[in-house]
């Protein structure tokens, strides 16, 4: 059962899609697991879920209990005949995590609101999430498709917030006997210079979704998808530091 795909249709060399609409971002969820035989019950218990054998993988279609989920096409708006899509597909590595491989960021989001419901957190919890920051061509073969997985393994030095957060340590004792203005401009100079860099093509993100909720993971992929998005239409030199530039400007206008 293989998701077919599809793509834009306003620019001359449009990305790909999925067939509910969103860019084809892959994305890696990491859960931490703590009773497996436990959740391969609920598994069993959800209708929108499939054991395929040939891959020995649990696959989240769309349909039943997911159905519900909006996306740009949604559930009523998919033809018949490619019903049930894959969502997503889960695999074991060894007894304590478990893998949710999906298609998009959106598909991120609403996947672990999904089965925050479904799954008990005693259970299973989501322990950490890896993105690809860029976009794919419309040109992509399914060939090309089935091997994506494989950047999450190539991709070891993926960068993430735990680098950032100890090298802001550092600034933060370095800095800590001089006046509070220096250390401010340090501490901005460093962020500017973080946010100008590109993305990397594989990044390892925590979700603070248990703490925070979901929102700032939200504008975190926004952020990552304005950039990729901005690399495909040939700006390439466009990075985080220019969203948080516009950002700012459009502030300042409105007051």
């Amino acid at each position: 059962m293989i998701e077919k795909l599809q793509t834009l249709h306003k620019s001359p060399l449009p990305p790909l899609c999925t067939i509910t609409g969103e860019l084809y971002q892959p994305a890696r969820i990491y859960y931490q697991v703590n009773q497996k035989n436990a959740v391969m019950g609920r598994f069993k218990r959800l209708r929108c879920m499939e054991f395929d054998p040939t891959d020995n993988r649990w696959m989240w279609l769309y349909k039943e209990e997911a159905k519900d989920i909006k996306f740009t096409t949604s559930y009523r708006d998919i033809p018949k005949e490619a019903r049930p899509i894959i969502l997503g597909s889960f695999t074991w590595h060894g007894d304590q995590e478990l893998r949710l491989d999906v298609r998009s960021f959106e598909r991120v989001i609403e996947s672990i609101q999904f089965f925050d419901q479904k799954i008990n957190r005693k259970l299973a919890q989501v322990a950490q999430l890896k993105v690809v920051n860029k976009l794919f061509p419309a040109t992509t073969t399914a060939d090309e498709l089935s091997t994506h997985h494989h950047l999450f393994f190539e991709q070891r030095q993926a960068s993430g917030p735990k680098t950032t957060l100890k090298e802001l340590e550092e600034i933060v004792s370095q800095y800590e006997e001089k006046e509070e203005e220096e250390r401010r401009t340090a501490f901005l100079s460093y962020l500017e210079e973080q946010m100008k860099k590109t993305l990397p093509e594989v990044e390892e993100l925590p979700t603070h979704f248990y703490e925070d909720g979901l929102q700032a993971l939200v504008m975190t992929l926004k952020m990552k998808q304005l950039e990729a998005m901005e690399h495909w239409k040939g700006n390439k030199n466009f990075s985080q530091f220019d969203i948080m530039k516009k950002f700012i400007q459009d502030l300042d206008l409105d007051e």
